[in-house]
This record gives structure tokens, sequence and C-alpha cells, in this order.
């Protein structure tokens, strides 16, 4: 009975052999169906190539940079103003320096200028010595105390009434005229649109020169230059400074920079 189990359980292993292998036959069919399928996924996307450092790199493309300035008149204007003091003791010369500046600030009020646009921008009091080089000895000889404000004046077409307005209260240090736009979004958007339109310019004609076409644009990265400031400086005594001081507020320029990634179209 055991031979005749033995001889029936061989007769059938023909029988389940080539069910297997066609189980590993289907199963490579599939295998290689699907990386077939995944090989030919994104076909639309641009193609690449690797660079020097592994990182991917856009073939098929021009880069250009594009440059563009646009002016404007200035609506604002930021300068520092100051009274100097000098006293035999300290305590003369801040105290006589803050009296005085308190007084500059009155003015100021008086011209126009609102309290928040007044704040302290420096404050300075220090010794000044001599030197003896027969005994090789260093000596106070006064003390100086400098209080400076800085002051915004959104009128530029009244800068020269305050600056002059300022100098009859006891202002006699001006430094830093600075002039600026409160709204810088038109210039700076005719900035962008120039470079724009000289990047386009410069890579068409690097795509003629190829011989190829200009196609879409795939990257744009954007850099605005800060406006150029107009800068004044200044030192006056007592009554140097006339009561309208001549201001030119001109125009600022404002910069943009773009750099364009364009596609080659052959």
């Amino acid at each position: 009975m055991t031979r005749l189990r033995d001889a029936r359980h061989w007769g059938r292993l023909p029988a389940v052999i080539p069910v297997a292998v066609l189980a590993l036959v289907l199963a490579g069919s599939l295998t290689g169906c699907t990386a077939t399928s995944a090989s030919t996924q994104n076909t639309g996307s641009p193609q690449t190539s690797s660079g020097t450092d592994g990182s991917p790199t856009l073939i098929d493309t021009i880069t250009v940079n594009g440059t563009g300035n646009a002016f404007a008149a200035p609506d604002r204007a930021e300068i520092n103003v100051g009274i100097q003091t000098q006293a035999a003791t300290a305590a003369e010369a801040l105290t006589t320096n803050s009296r005085d500046v308190e007084g500059l600030i009155a003015r100021l009020k008086t011209e126009g200028v609102p309290a928040e646009d007044i704040r302290t921008s420096n404050l300075n009091l220090w010794p000044i010595h001599t030197y003896d080089p027969q005994t090789g000895q260093q000596s106070v000889q006064f003390y100086q105390a400098d209080n400076t404000v800085m002051i915004t004046v959104t009128d530029v077409d009244i800068l020269g009434e305050v600056l002059g307005a300022a100098a009859e209260a006891g202002g006699n240090f001006i430094s830093g005229l600075q002039m600026s736009l409160s709204d810088d979004t038109e210039a700076s958007s005719e900035a962008l649109a120039a470079a724009m339109a000289k990047a386009k310019t410069k890579a068409e004609a690097l795509a003629t020169a190829a011989g190829v076409k200009l196609g879409d644009v795939i990257a744009v990265r954007e850099s605005t230059v800060s406006p150029v400031p107009l800068y004044y400086e200044g030192r006056a005594n007592d009554g140097d400074l006339a009561a309208n001081v001549p201001v030119s507020a001109g125009q600022l320029q404002i910069g943009s920079s773009v750099d364009v990634t364009f596609r080659i179209v052959r």
C-alpha cells in the first residue's frame, strides 16, 4: 500500500510543475509591464541632466539678466538737526544744551512738524582736553554737549523753511538729509517692467544668434535696488543759516534687476 501511494504521489508531479512555471512567467510579464509603464510617465516635463555637483540642470533653456530704472520726485525727507553747547562744567553744558534743544523742538512743531516726526537720534557729553607739551599732562579745557533730533518732513516744499526756522531756534548742526518716497509701488513696478523688457530683448538676440526660437518663460528671480538717496551735509553757527534754506528735491532713481529663464524651441 505504501508503494502504491508513493507512485500516485510522484505521478501527480508533472501536473504541478507546469502550473508553477506558468505562474513565474506571468509574474515576470506583469513586472515588465509595470516597469515599462513607470518609465513612460511624465514625458511632458522638461528634460534634465546632472551638473558637476550632481544637481539637476535644465537643458534647452536661455537665462539672461535684465535691469531697469524708474524716476520719481521724492515727497518725504529726513534730516538731523542738533545743537552743540560748550561750558566750563559738564552740568552746565548739559543743562544749557537741554534748554536750547527744548526750544528747538518747540519751534519745529510751530513750523508744522508733528511731535511723532521728531525723535532724538544722538546725545553726547564729553570733556575737551588740552595737552601741555612742557609737562606732558592733559587737562580739561571745557565740556561739550551735543543733542541731535531727526525730523521727518512729509512736504518737501516747506523743508527749506523748516531748516531756516531750526537755525533761528539755535540749531547749529545739520546732517544727513535723505529724500525718499512714501509709496514707491508705482515706480518699482515701472522699473520691473523695464527690466523684464530688457531681459526679453537680450534673450531674443541670443536665440537668434544660436539659430533657435525663444519659448515661454520658465522662471523669474527679481531683486529691487533701493532708491538712490540724496544727502546734504552742513554745519553752521548761530545766524549762519538763512531763513529759507534752498533745497532741491530733484528725482530719485529706483532700480530693478531680474534673472529670467526662457525655454528654447527648436
